[in-house]
């Protein structure tokens, strides 16, 4: 039984396109592959740290002792954890996927404590930019719910104040607790 050339066309046509689809496939894998071996090895050192090398720096920086612990976020370890679970508990902060609360905080509280950059946040900590701006954020939120509760609200000078200080600011509101400002007092007496 002879074939015709029409079927010898579409089954030349069929065995063409199954090499096509074969080679596009191995082509689009191997591209992939190409590009997770070049991330990892790229981004790898610097992003990619194990959750027991970052539980490690955290304990380096904050819970090794006081000391270093006042020094990276000026905050004692009680104080931290204290700060810790007020966020956790009534501020709405949440472990992530990635990154625990206590991370979260340490890296707000370093940033704010050594007026750091993102930039250099992101070589101590291993985490890209973008995550560390986003649980800035997330920590600042968190801090903003509890207002009340880290505010204190000025009381004013009561009419009946004694002190000899304070007794001539009956009524007024403002930062006259030690706080004192330099004024230059004219000595000509101003007429006009």
């Amino acid at each position: 039984m002879a074939r015709s050339p029409l079927r010898r066309r579409i089954v030349a046509i069929a065995a063409f396109y199954a090499m096509y689809v074969i080679i596009r496939w191995w082509m689009i894998c191997s591209y992939h592959r190409l590009r997770r071996s070049i991330e990892s090895r790229t981004l790898g050192p610097k992003y990619l740290m194990s959750y027991h090398n970052r539980r490690e720096n955290m304990m380096r920086m904050v819970y090794e002792s006081d000391v270093t612990s006042i020094v990276n976020i000026r905050m004692n370890i009680d104080a931290f954890s204290t700060l810790c679970d007020m966020l956790e508990s009534r501020g709405g902060l949440r472990n992530s996927k990635n990154m625990l609360v206590d991370e979260q905080v340490a890296m707000f509280l370093h940033t704010l404590a050594h007026n750091a950059k993102n930039r250099i946040l992101v070589n101590r900590f291993h985490r890209s930019g973008e995550t560390i701006s986003r649980y800035f954020k997330l920590v600042l939120n968190a801090i903003c719910r509890l207002h009340k509760e880290f505010y204190k609200t000025p009381v004013p000078v009561p009419d009946n104040e004694t002190d000899e200080r304070w007794k001539w600011f009956k009524g007024c509101l403002g930062a006259l607790d030690e706080t004192y400002v330099k004024v230059k007092v004219c000595n000509t007496p101003n007429l006009g």
